[in-house]
């Protein structure tokens, strides 16, 4: 698979984001109480469900975000900046626009990818046997709250202290040991932060504010038919 497709890694979600693998649209609410393999650091005030249900809440639309990426093997780190749309239905977007335009999306079934001005559209079936494509499914969970699909393929700690909270997944499986991704936050600020470290050392680390449909003149169906082509 072109390497462009999955070039957001994470889009990686994800960012989003896996577990029995199924798609988020198949995934019923967690419930309040944690599964005995998540861990708790001292000063936390709450388990996991409540802290991404309340970072989901956060931004029902979505979030602008900027984003930076480390490479191995690059010098200079990479930048770009664009938003990250999520709908009802488990469809989740990335529309980067710095510093270039690209469509990204994820839906139950399938990958999209679309860049114009390079004249590039791909499509493939979704695959979580693939690493890079089950952190696409992380990211989607984490952003949309789904709990329920971390807890075979991570371990999860959890630190808060008075309003700042940081919620840390550390891969424990074949496919993704090595894989460490954090989600931190003040519940005094509405800046959001996602960090994706690979197992190569290649890292990722978004910095996401609340966005309406608004403010990002379009939406999750409009996006997607666009990077479907049709």
């Amino acid at each position: 698979m072109n390497r462009g497709f999955l070039c957001c890694t994470p889009f990686v979600l994800f960012i989003a984001l896996l577990l029995p693998h199924s798609s988020s649209a198949d995934v019923t609410p967690s419930s309040d109480a944690e599964p005995p393999s998540v861990a708790s650091k001292p000063g936390n005030a709450g388990n996991t469900a409540k802290m991404l249900e309340h970072f989901r809440q956060m931004a029902a639309s979505g979030y602008h975000y900027e984003e930076t990426r480390v490479l191995e093997l690059v010098e200079a780190p990479w930048h770009g900046s664009g938003y990250l749309l999520t709908d009802t239905d488990g469809t989740l977007v990335k529309l980067q626009l710095s510093p270039e335009r690209i469509i990204m999306a994820i839906t139950a079934q399938r990958m999209y990818y679309y860049a114009a001005a390079q004249g590039q559209r791909y499509s493939a079936p979704l695959d979580f046997s693939d690493p890079m494509i089950a952190q696409v499914g992380t990211l989607r969970a984490v952003l949309q709250g789904h709990t329920a699909e971390l807890y075979a393929d991570y371990d999860i700690a959890i630190d808060q202290r008075e309003t700042e909270w940081l919620l840390r997944l550390t891969g424990k499986s074949s496919s993704n040991a090595g894989l460490l991704l954090e989600v931190s936050g003040d519940d005094a600020k509405p800046q959001r932060k996602i960090m994706i470290r690979q197992p190569d050392g290649e890292k990722s680390e978004y910095r996401m504010l609340p966005a309406s449909e608004r403010q990002v003149g379009t939406n999750v169906a409009r996006l997607l038919a666009e990077a479907a082509g049709e």
